[in-house]
């Protein structure tokens, strides 16, 4: 049986969170045996052995490429989303081409963050954080590197009436 929306916003709440794990707890305690027999097919109950060779049949059978093609194709389904939940266009231009918009640190520091947290990870926690506004936000790489290296995007130069093939320097 499906939970209903409503179910699960109840469940994010403390009260609800401590209502679930004590219903799922009870659930484990009556049919214990049952789910540790249904899980992977007894998969704990094997030695050690026999699960590095259960891993290595399961990698040879599903090779190395496929694997690859997953997570590439996971990566950029993950990277698509981030990207569509801050609006899906450069906030500077406009540019709504995926491949060409990036994350961007609005208050800078992208290099030490970088450091701590890899591309992935920082997209799957904005995705789980309800994508918050005001730490980061969508740039094209052209206005990302703009702002980065000049202060300002070229395309802010050109609503001021400046050129924006000359650079002031």
């Amino acid at each position: 049986m499906a939970a209903t929306e409503a179910q699960k916003r109840y469940w994010k709440t403390p009260k609800g969170k401590a209502m679930k794990k004590a219903a799922d707890r009870r659930y484990y305690e009556r049919n214990a045996e049952a789910i540790r027999t249904r899980v992977n097919g007894n998969f704990h109950a094997l030695s050690l052995e026999e699960k590095l060779e259960r891993g290595r049949r399961n990698r040879e059978a599903e090779g190395k490429e496929s694997r690859r093609e997953r997570c590439r194709v996971e990566q950029a389904k993950l990277k698509r989303d981030v990207l569509l939940g801050y609006g899906g266009a450069c906030e500077c231009c406009g540019n709504d081409y995926l491949p060409h918009l990036t994350i961007d640190h609005v208050n800078g520091g992208g290099t030490q963050h970088r450091k701590k947290e890899t591309q992935a990870s920082l997209y799957r926690r904005l995705r789980r954080e309800g994508f918050p506004r005001g730490e980061y936000r969508v740039l094209c790489w052209n206005c990302n590197w703009a702002s980065h290296s000049l202060g300002e995007c070229s395309c802010q130069r050109t609503e001021e009436g400046g050129d924006a093939l000359s650079p002031q320097l």
